[in-house]
C-alpha cells in the first residue's frame, strides 16, 4: 500500500513538473505585447493592432486619405503595427472621441474639442473670428503657429488623462450657407443658424443671428424641417452633409473653423517600447505635414466647386459689409477677458502672441 501512494505522489509531481514545463514554454509575448532591450529597441512576437476613430464619414474624402496613408503605413511597419480605422458611429460617436480614447474603446482618437466644451480651451484658440486668417491656406499657418504654442496646450490633454500628439490645427474655414440669400448683416438679424463650437456661437450673436448648437451630422435634418434657416460650415461639411439639397446660397465668411487634435490612449502608449511609440507619432507628423494639410485644401477647393456645379449662389460680402462684422466682433482685450474666466489666466499673453504669429506665417 505505501508503495502505491509513493508513486501516486510521484506521478501527481511528475504531472505538475510537466504542466509547468509546458506553460514556461508557451510564455512568449502574445501578438501586440513586447519586451525591450536595454537599447530602448524592442523584441516582439507580433504586429499591435491599433483602433483609430474619426470623426468622419467612412467613404468621405478625409477618411480614403487616412485609409490611403495606413495602408502605405502598413506596407512599411506591418510587422508592427496594424490598424482598424473607424468613421463616425462605427466606434462611437464624434462627440464620444475624447472619452473613447480615455477608457481605451479608440486607442487613437481625433477630436474636434468645440465638441467638449470647457476641457480644451486653449486648443480652440483660433476659433475665434477675432484671429480670423486672411490667408488662402488656413490649415497650414493655423499648423504652425499651434505647433509653437503646443507646448501650452499639451498639458490640456493631460489633464485630461490623454497621451498628446503635439499636432493641433484648424480644420478650414467656415461660411454660412443659408435657404435664403444674406448679402447684409441687416439680412443675419433673427436668423436661426447652427453651429457647433461655443466660441462661434458668441460671435454669431454679437451679429445678430439666433444661434443654436447642433452637430454637423443632424443640421441636414434641422435645415429641412425648419429648425434652422442657415449653418455654419466649412466647403466640405457642406459637401458631406448634402447642404445643396436644402440650401441655395453660401455667403462667404472665412472664420477660422474648429480646433482639431489627435489624442492617444496613455494605457496603450504605455505598452508600446520606445522605438515603436516614437516611429507612431513620427508617421503621424510627417503624414499630416505632407499629405493631410494639402489633402484637405483640395477637398476644401472641390467641394466648393461642387457647390457651384449643383446651383449654389456664393454671395461675397462688399468691404462695407466685412467692417461691420469686425466692429461687431469683441476686441483683443474682450477675448482675453472671456478667456481668463474659461480658466486661460494668460490669455491677454496668448492672443498677442498669436497675432505675432499670423503676422510671422501671413505676412500681414
Amino acid at each position: 500500500m505505501k508503495k502505491i501512494k509513493v508513486i501516486g505522489y510521484c506521478l501527481i509531481v511528475l504531472l505538475l513538473a510537466a504542466l509547468l514545463f509546458l506553460s514556461a514554454c508557451n510564455t512568449t509575448a502574445p501578438s501586440g505585447t513586447s519586451e525591450t532591450s536595454g537599447s530602448g529597441t524592442s523584441k516582439l512576437s507580433g504586429p499591435f493592432t491599433i483602433k483609430w476613430s474619426c470623426p468622419w464619414p467612412p467613404a468621405s474624402d478625409g477618411m480614403v486619405r487616412r485609409e490611403a496613408f495606413l495602408k502605405e503605413f502598413e506596407e512599411r511597419h506591418g510587422d508592427k503595427f496594424k490598424f482598424e480605422l473607424y468613421g463616425v458611429g462605427q466606434l462611437c460617436e464624434s462627440k464620444e472621441n475624447v472619452e473613447a480614447v480615455q477608457t481605451g474603446v479608440a486607442d487613437i482618437a481625433h477630436i474636434i474639442s468645440s465638441y467638449t466644451p470647457g476641457l480644451f480651451p486653449r486648443t480652440q484658440l483660433l476659433e475665434s473670428p477675432v484671429f480670423t486668417l486672411y490667408t488662402d491656406h488656413p490649415w497650414n499657418v493655423s499648423y504652425k503657429i499651434m505647433s509653437e504654442l503646443a507646448p501650452a496646450i499639451d498639458q490640456e490633454l493631460e489633464r485630461n488623462g490623454l497621451v498628446p500628439s503635439g499636432l493641433y490645427w484648424l480644420g478650414g474655414v467656415v461660411h454660412i450657407s443659408s435657404k435664403e440669400p444674406l448679402r447684409t448683416v441687416e439680412d443675419f438679424q433673427g436668423v436661426k443658424i447652427s453651429c457647433v463650437s461655443e466660441v462661434h456661437s458668441d460671435a454669431l450673436k454679437r451679429l445678430g443671428f439666433s444661434p443654436s448648437m447642433i452637430p454637423g451630422a443632424e443640421t441636414y435634418l434641422a435645415l429641412e424641417k425648419g429648425v434652422v434657416d442657415a449653418a455654419l460650415q466649412t466647403h466640405g461639411g457642406a459637401k458631406i452633409t448634402k447642404y445643396e439639397e436644402v440650401c441655395n446660397y453660401v455667403t462667404l465668411l472665412g472664420w477660422p473653423q474648429l480646433g482639431f487634435t489627435y489624442a492617444f490612449n496613455p494605457d496603450f502608449m504605455n505598452r508600446l517600447p520606445d522605438d515603436y511609440r516614437q516611429l507612431l507619432v513620427d508617421e503621424f507628423k510627417v503624414w499630416h505635414e505632407t499629405v493631410e494639410i494639402d489633402g484637405a485644401k483640395m477637398e476644401d477647393n472641390q467641394s466648393l466647386q461642387f457647390m457651384l456645379d449643383h446651383g449654389t449662389e456664393i454671395i461675397e460680402l462688399p468691404d462695407t459689409e466685412l467692417q461691420k462684422i469686425e466692429q461687431l466682433l469683441p476686441s483683443i482685450d474682450e477675448w482675453a477677458a472671456e478667456q481668463e474666466k474659461l480658466g486661460i489666466d494668460d490669455a491677454e499673453e496668448l492672443g498677442q502672441k498669436l497675432l505675432e504669429l499670423i503676422k510671422k506665417y501671413t505676412g500681414e
